[in-house]
């Protein structure tokens, strides 16, 4: 009678697939836009996408950046500082940056038996020439910077920003610091126990 078996195991389980299949198709059924929005379009979205995927050119493989000092039509100026003097660690690596290959990779060897493709070549740096200052400020600058006194805050004279723009004196940012020209022609400055800061603001309308 009613109830004298009852499905169990792998026959239950096949039942409630089904059971699940036959509830969905009825609900497809019966909302056949949601069909069309669930299944259809998605579809339909794929294949216009892959197509024009299919148009569009292939990407081409542009060559290779070339990031080296080389590249700078005029003089370069790099500054360093070495805030570790007694470590080896920095002066190993001051030595190789003032030594060959340098800065970039424009001179290194192509391989082990040739040599590298620039060499060295030794000559003092050409001190940049600070802007002509006008009497007047030439004459305000004698008076301001006749009593300073450099400090850490302050190791260099002030500027003027009078004429709307920074004018320094010719002392501004202190004495020129070392140099060396590098591999490819570059200046290479030491601004080891210098306040960068301040020499890059107050000389850089020398570079």
């Amino acid at each position: 009678g009613q109830g004298s078996y009852k499905v169990k195991g792998r026959d239950l389980i096949r039942q409630q697939f089904w059971a699940l299949f036959v509830k969905r198709w009825h609900h497809t059924r019966r909302n056949r836009k949601g069909f069309v929005a669930s299944i259809i379009l998605p579809a339909v979205f794929v294949c216009i996408a892959m197509i024009f995927a299919m148009i569009v050119p292939p990407l081409q493989d542009y060559p290779a950046l070339k990031i080296d000092p080389s590249i700078y039509k005029n003089q370069l100026y790099t500054f360093f500082s070495n805030d570790a003097p007694e470590a080896p660690q920095t002066d190993a690596l001051m030595s190789a940056l003032l030594s060959q290959p340098g800065m970039g990779t424009s001179c290194m060897q192509e391989d082990a038996n040739s040599d590298p493709v620039c060499k060295k070549t030794r000559s003092s740096c050409v001190v940049p020439k600070p802007r002509v200052l006008s009497d007047t400020l030439k004459k305000r600058f004698a008076a301001q910077n006749a009593n300073f006194t450099p400090t850490a805050a302050h190791p260099s004279p002030s500027c003027s920003c009078d004429t709307g723009s920074a004018v320094c004196p010719p002392e501004a940012g202190g004495p020129f610091p070392p140099c060396d020209i590098g591999e490819t022609g570059e200046y290479v400055m030491n601004m080891t126990g210098r306040n960068i800061t301040d020499y890059l603001v107050k000389t850089m309308d020398r570079y």
